[in-house]
């Protein structure tokens, strides 16, 4: 029960920040032992989540740096991946080297992301941990640097910088492609759109969920087409088989996001005092509409959202901090404990599609006390697992 304990730990320590009358320097040391702590988790994971056998063969056969640039291999998959991988080998580090750079790299940018938009550093981690943290940092970590120098970059968007942002984001595309697709968002997500726009917007693609109303797999094949050959197209296909194509069903998700789309449109007049407010309500609003709209393919929802489920990250403490009167701040706050409890539940409560995570294994112990690995059996059976629940 690692992760139970540590959601225990991060909700008191968010219950702290806002409820008990602390001085500057204590919040900023509780703040601090979160960001330490989720930093080693991921860093010093030791065959833990489902993403470490992959990686720990990329790595074996990964070039140097010196065989790369001989033999330039380059653009064969995403380039700065490439690069960070043989410079590992180089260095004569294995995958447990690679886990803790990009865990390093990810807490330096969530760091600064964070501190962009609040100086409350303790909920927006809270809600990171529970919504984000084991699908990005604990597994696909690829995807969690394109995250976070995306959730880094916004602040370019917002300042109307837009060679910085547009750097930035390809920046983020060596590392997975798919943030490829962010480049357009210099020009919408810092637009205000009228209360009415968004709430149409949003109800359209509850309608197309809840109708079964179907479109993206047309798409997907007209741009597999268009960029036949590339990694995109390969990527493109590799969603849309059999494995990977399954339809999002209609479940209590759908309808805590329908709340929660209300509840943010309806107190948005109360979030103008916060600066960005207007910029983190249409990444909102976007994350909600991929869920949405793109539920004929799982997989390519999951993916995307991730780049705007920060959004939440921001926007739940904002909610929180609109109520004045101490009932209605704890009411907010029990809610929004519930809910991230409910988004992490697999995890927390050690449930069978979480056997990759549980029991969680630090790299540091289990070599110091020569402990054995069952990293790879639980993978097999997650695996397991997985196709069993495709297949029926």
């Amino acid at each position: 029960m690692f992760y139970l304990l540590l959601f225990v730990i991060f909700s008191l320590i968010a219950f702290l920040e806002n409820f008990v009358a602390l001085s500057k320097q204590d919040k900023a040391y509780l703040s601090f032992f979160v960001f330490i702590v989720l930093w080693l988790v991921a860093g010093l994971r030791y065959e833990t989540g489902v993403d470490w056998r992959s990686y720990t063969s990329y790595i074996k056969s990964a070039q140097t740096l010196s065989e790369l640039f001989r033999n330039p291999n380059l653009f064969s998959f995403e380039p700065g991946f490439v690069l960070l991988c043989s410079f590992v080998k180089s260095i004569g580090g294995e995958a447990q080297v690679l886990f803790f750079i990009v865990a390093s790299v990810n807490t330096v940018l969530l760091y600064k992301s964070i501190k962009f938009y609040t100086s409350k550093y303790a909920m927006p981690l809270f809600v990171y941990f529970c919504i984000q943290y084991f699908l990005l940092d604990m597994s696909g970590f690829r995807q969690s640097l394109a995250v976070n120098i995306f959730f880094f970059s916004i602040r370019y968007i917002i300042n109307k910088e837009a060679l910085k942002y547009f750097l930035v984001t390809l920046t983020a595309c060596m590392f997975h492609s798919s943030a490829i697709f962010l480049f357009p968002l210099y020009f919408i997500i810092n637009k205000r759109f009228s209360t009415t726009a968004l709430t149409v917007f949003s109800i359209v693609g509850m309608i197309m969920f809840v109708c079964n109303i179907k479109w993206i797999g047309f798409i997907l094949a007209i741009l597999s087409q268009l960029g036949s050959g590339s990694i995109i197209a390969i990527k493109i296909a590799m969603y849309s088989a059999d494995a990977w194509n399954m339809s999002r069903s209609l479940g209590l998700g759908f309808f805590m996001n329908v709340f929660m789309v209300f509840a943010v449109l309806n107190t948005r007049s109360k979030m103008e005092q916060f600066k960005y407010h207007n910029t983190i309500v249409n990444i909102f609003i976007i994350n909600i509409a991929i869920y949405n709209y793109f539920y004929e393919i799982s997989e390519v929802s999951i993916r995307f959202r991730a780049y705007f489920l920060i959004g939440n990250i921001i926007m739940f403490p904002y909610l929180f901090q609109i109520f004045k009167l101490l009932v209605n701040r704890i009411i907010s706050f029990s809610i929004l404990t519930l809910y991230c409890f409910y988004i992490g539940r697999i995890y927390f409560l050690q449930l069978p599609e979480a056997i990759a995570y549980n029991p969680y294994q630090n790299y540091l112990i289990y070599k110091l006390f020569d402990i054995k690995s069952t990293g790879n059996d639980r993978l097999n059976e997650h695996e397991k697992i997985y196709d069993q629940n495709n297949n029926k």
